[in-house]
């Protein structure tokens, strides 16, 4: 029988390993450093080519950065934002789908079907919650101003850094000799992960 101690360990390490096999992905930032500066860049100036007029036109950082907190303006550029890397996904899920079907093999996996999925779910409740703040902007007060500013750095910055991840899993199949392995280990520690288990799946 497992001990509560015992059984409280290999939930701490399983997390863990879970944890550490979730940012596995993140490889490609280093595997294609080319691709993704590019693609960080497009997206940035992309993303920021408003503020940049904005800065033009007024000549002052200051007040331009200022005039666009007050108005929301971040909101709607991470909320741009996050519709395109959702539609992205989208895209990537169902040609992976696609091409499952034209090769009718039930043994191809959807390359990180799972985290493309739950990031999904991620971005479209983040671009909810903003797109509800948005809306409500004008009923915020001057005592909740500076929050508000806050609030808008804040979930441009989480946009991002959940763009970015998306990239990963949507380029890993670009080095499919790192992430093959990855995968059927993977799908063993889902399948022992149960406490009861050992290693090959037996109940103890």
């Amino acid at each position: 029988m497992m001990t509560k101690f015992n059984l409280l360990k290999f939930k701490f390490w399983d997390l863990l390993r879970k944890f550490f096999f979730f940012l596995k992905p993140l490889q490609i930032l280093y595997k294609e450093k080319t691709l993704f500066f590019i693609w960080f860049t497009l997206v940035f100036i992309g993303s920021s080519l408003g503020l940049v007029f904005s800065y033009l036109v007024s000549l002052d950082f200051s007040i331009s950065l200022h005039n666009n907190l007050e108005k929301g303006n971040i909101y709607l550029i991470s909320i741009s934002l996050v519709a395109a890397f959702i539609s992205d996904l989208l895209a990537n899920l169902l040609l992976e789908y696609t091409e499952k079907q034209d090769h009718n093999s039930e043994k191809k996996d959807i390359w990180f079907i799972n985290e493309k999925i739950i990031l999904i779910i991620l971005f479209i409740f983040l671009m909810a919650i903003m797109a509800s703040i948005f809306t409500n902007i004008d009923n915020h007060n001057k005592i909740n101003e500076y929050v508000i500013y806050d609030l808008q750095c804040i979930f441009y910055i989480i946009s991002i850094m959940l763009g970015i991840y998306a990239f990963c899993l949507k380029h890993a199949k670009l080095h499919p000799e790192d992430f093959i392995v990855f995968q059927k280990k993977r799908t063993v520690m889902l399948e022992n992960s149960d406490p009861h288990t050992d290693s090959e799946g037996n109940k103890l």
